[in-house]
């Protein structure tokens, strides 16, 4: 529920900007400032409105979802790039600090002049805004993409080279990802003929009541090893107990700070999973811990944990785990978070490494919240051992 109420509480201040910003200086609403707030008030109160659809199980949210994520992404595009106009205003760099600057003088200064440059920065940011939540819808409802990366690992046993995962994060089913979706997801996974298929969280923004039969195709997965799941903070907004039951029925094994040892060979695989990073904050039990994971667990030739944030990196390098795999980030999911976001986290987007430990953070397979995708594609990840002289 905290969860929920700050989203709210950003998303009305956020709105409440837009408000000030296009209806004081924006004049081609004219002065009309009433009809501006009213709008953006309606249009605030469509999220916690949504929300609260989805926790009662309301008929006909799939319409009110769209409407509300779409102008929720066009916003999220809007206020940033308003937010650094403004700033640039107050330090003096933009164009319209000359205009100030005349006046101070007494030059000759042009008051409509002024208002015709700021209404066309602010018309061209307006604009701007929905060309991007146009295409990034394009690029969000598109589907992921294939994404075939190589880890290499130092000394890798003969046995264990080429050995492979298929990963699978933050497909976010609810109103807007439904089940063709995954049914695209699943058909690329089985394409890829993986050892191991790691399901690292956040695979529905709703109950299993209402999903079930989206999560579906998921019991299609095929590898050699089996597929493993670990949850993410979203799970534990929606009942996690229940999501934990859904995934085993489909043929998911749920890793909760837990280990398997698959043998290949003559070599050992140590296949790791913790809870999400705060997932202690919603259940006690479940509290993230990676040297829990790997209590017990044999002398292996590659470790290899899966954890659903990059938050968790810290603690998993501790266990000298060779390869972490995770997602959660979305990779900012669209302009121009895609530059704020990853600075949030201790290891970027995509492959690097952290401490000695190779990781791999995905884009995600969908998206969560606005329908969009701009300058980060959602993927589907091959992940494959690969061997490096030491």
């Amino acid at each position: 529920m905290t969860f929920f109420i700050i989203i709210t509480v950003v998303w009305s201040l956020i709105n409440f900007y837009l408000g000030v910003r296009y209806g004081g200086r924006l004049r081609l609403f004219g002065n009309n400032r009433v009809a501006v707030y009213a709008l953006l008030s309606f249009l605030a109160l469509l999220l916690p409105l949504t929300f609260y659809a989805q926790k009662v199980g309301a008929d006909h949210t799939g319409y009110l979802s769209w409407i509300t994520f779409t102008w929720a992404g066009f916003a999220l595009t809007l206020f940033p790039l308003l937010l650094a106009i403004d700033a640039l205003t107050a330090t003096g760099l933009p164009i319209y600090s000359r205009f100030q600057r005349w006046r101070a003088v007494g030059k000759n200064f042009d008051p409509d002049r002024r208002v015709f440059l700021l209404n066309g920065v602010d018309a061209g940011v307006l604009v701007t805004s929905g060309f991007l939540g146009g295409y990034g819808t394009y690029l969000a409802r598109s589907g992921p993409k294939a994404v075939n990366v190589s880890i290499p690992i130092e000394n890798l046993s003969r046995d264990l080279e080429g050995f492979s995962f298929a990963q699978i994060t933050d497909t976010h089913i609810g109103k807007t990802i439904r089940r063709n979706y995954i049914e695209n997801i699943v058909s690329m996974v089985n394409g890829f003929n993986a050892d191991v298929i790691c399901v690292t969280g956040d695979i529905a923004d709703g109950y299993v009541r209402d999903h079930a039969g989206d999560v579906e195709p998921f019991s299609s997965l095929r590898s050699n090893y089996g597929a493993y799941f670990v949850t993410g903070n979203h799970e534990y907004y929606w009942d996690c107990q229940a999501w934990l039951v859904e995934m085993q029925r489909q043929n998911m094994r749920a890793l909760m700070n837990e280990h398997v040892v698959i043998n290949k060979g003559g070599a050992n695989l140590c296949l790791a999973g913790v809870t999400d990073y705060s997932a202690g904050n919603h259940l006690p039990s479940h509290e993230s811990a990676p040297e829990k994971a790997l209590k017990g667990a044999p002398e292996s030739d590659v470790t290899v944990m899966m954890a659903h944030q990059p938050r968790s990196a810290p603690a998993v390098a501790m266990t000298k785990c060779d390869l972490m795999i995770s997602g959660h980030t979305h990779g900012g999911q669209f302009f121009p978070w895609n530059y704020i976001v990853p600075g949030f986290h201790p290891v970027p987007t995509g492959f690097s490494e952290y401490r000695g430990m190779k990781v791999y953070v995905s884009r995600g397979s969908g998206y969560w919240g606005p329908p969009m995708r701009t300058g980060v594609t959602p993927e589907v990840t091959l992940l494959t051992l690969t061997r490096k002289a030491a």
